[in-house]
């Protein structure tokens, strides 16, 4: 095998590998997941396994706040809190 044809094969799989990390990314955010973090995970691991772990977490759904009034003051304060780290 020449070096041409090595290049060019070595280019393709590092293109299928950003493909499949970014495909894994956009499942992560689908399932409420950091779609950095999992990008970060599939780009640097292995996007294979990145999704088989993915798809064992259960699916992140928006928590709801079972006051009916709003968010309580203690809540609040907190938010202020954690929003400016």
């Amino acid at each position: 095998m020449d070096s041409d044809t090595l290049s060019f094969l070595l280019f393709l799989m590092a293109l299928w590998w950003i493909i499949a990390a970014i495909a894994v990314a956009k499942a992560a955010g689908a399932r409420g997941r950091s779609q950095v973090k999992w990008f970060g995970m599939a780009a640097f691991v292995s996007p294979l396994l990145s999704a088989i772990l993915l798809l064992a977490y259960p699916i992140q759904s928006a928590e709801v706040d079972e006051n009916a009034t709003g968010d309580s003051q203690a809540n609040i304060d907190a938010n202020r809190i954690y929003s400016r780290l």
